[in-house]
């Protein structure tokens, strides 16, 4: 078998499944050729949305829509495939290292790709981007309102 190739697609590797690389993903997934598929990585299980968070708190519909789950990204009949609550340990020159398998995706731990897209960066700082392994919800813009939490400011200098 082709090294680059896993279940008989050669793979495209998103790194990184924030809004840079869901858009990245939503632009590819319709234009790459039958033969390839996308693999999208987040360390993250949900996309949080921040915006909705603040509606979330206090218009209750918006409340469930403030994370939603990456695995429902692509149809269920699509090639495509998102591997959610998992870490890039290594980039190689032609594969990824990820800290576990996913043998319901036919992933092991390294997976090969022909093209890796990296959207790794956010400009936004934490509680933002929430963190790691953790989502943020109405209850945490609730409880931050409510308590007063006052993040530093890199803008503070020492007295």
């Amino acid at each position: 078998m082709d090294p680059l190739r896993s279940g008989g697609l050669t793979n495209v590797v998103i790194v990184g499944f924030g809004l840079a690389g869901a858009g990245a993903a939503n632009a590819l997934a319709s234009s790459l050729p039958a033969s390839h598929r996308l693999v999208c990585i987040s360390a993250t299980e949900a996309a949080y949305y921040p915006i909705s968070s603040l509606r979330g708190s206090v218009v209750e519909p918006w409340d469930i829509k403030t994370t939603l789950p990456l695995d429902s990204f692509f149809p269920a009949s699509s090639r495509h495939v998102v591997v959610a609550g998992t870490s890039v340990i290594a980039l190689g020159k032609d594969s990824v290292t990820v800290d576990m398998a996913h043998p319901d995706l036919g992933l092991d731990t390294t997976i090969p790709f022909e093209y890796a897209v990296l959207a790794t960066v956010s400009s936004r700082s934490s509680p933002g981007r929430g963190a790691t392994r953790r989502l943020w919800g109405p209850a945490d813009a609730k409880d931050a309102l409510e308590t007063g939490i006052r993040l530093p400011s890199p803008l503070q200098t020492a007295a």
